[in-house]
């Protein structure tokens, strides 16, 4: 009996991994210059605009698990750690771990981005796979939240002022194109 307490007691000590979906790729590294790219982007997109007014962004994977994991990072109880965004199939795929009590386990969203005709983009989670458990909903909000942030916020098309008119997806490169409002 007391070794079946000791050992209970040593589990409870330790994170246990539930599992989970596996990565679509390898290991993106997170950096905070990558983060800072993502910003830079916006603004030189916006100094380097020609007669047309069009204007064209490309975000690679890195810049964009950078800028996640750095937005995470700044949230006192981030729901997702160790974030990792692949950009495939015309989807955005956001991988991490999620951890729970002591409860530990990997997070699969695949992501559709949605562009509106007034220009307006959102994000509709298309899957969410998150151990063998539903997807609580404010994980989802949390996610959704954080890109439409990047793309809506402070820092994104509409604070700078573009209407965006074209958004792809290929090869680990997301691709936005608008116009200066």
């Amino acid at each position: 009996m007391l070794f079946i307490l000791a050992l209970s007691t040593a589990s409870l000590a330790c994170q246990i991994n539930i599992g989970g979906p596996a990565a679509p790729g390898s290991v993106i590294q997170a950096s905070d210059d990558m983060a800072q790219s993502f910003s830079q982007i916006w603004e030189s997109a916006i100094q380097g605009v020609d007669e047309s007014g069009e204007v064209m962004v490309i975000f690679n994977e890195a810049q964009l698990t950078s800028f996640l994991a750095q937005r995470l990072a700044s949230q006192e109880k981030a729901l997702i750690t160790s974030p990792q965004v692949y950009l495939r199939d015309g989807t955005l795929q956001i991988y991490g771990t999620a951890t729970q009590f002591y409860l530990e386990t990997s997070v699969l969203i695949s992501i559709l981005p949605v562009l509106t005709e007034t220009g307006d983009l959102s994000f509709e989670i298309i899957s969410a796979d998150l151990g063998p458990f539903p997807m609580p909903e404010a994980l989802r909000s949390s996610i959704s939240s954080v890109l439409t942030e990047a793309f809506t916020g402070s820092i994104g098309s509409f604070a700078t002022g573009i209407r965006i008119q074209s958004i792809a997806i290929a090869g680990g490169e997301l691709a936005l194109v608008g116009k200066l409002r």
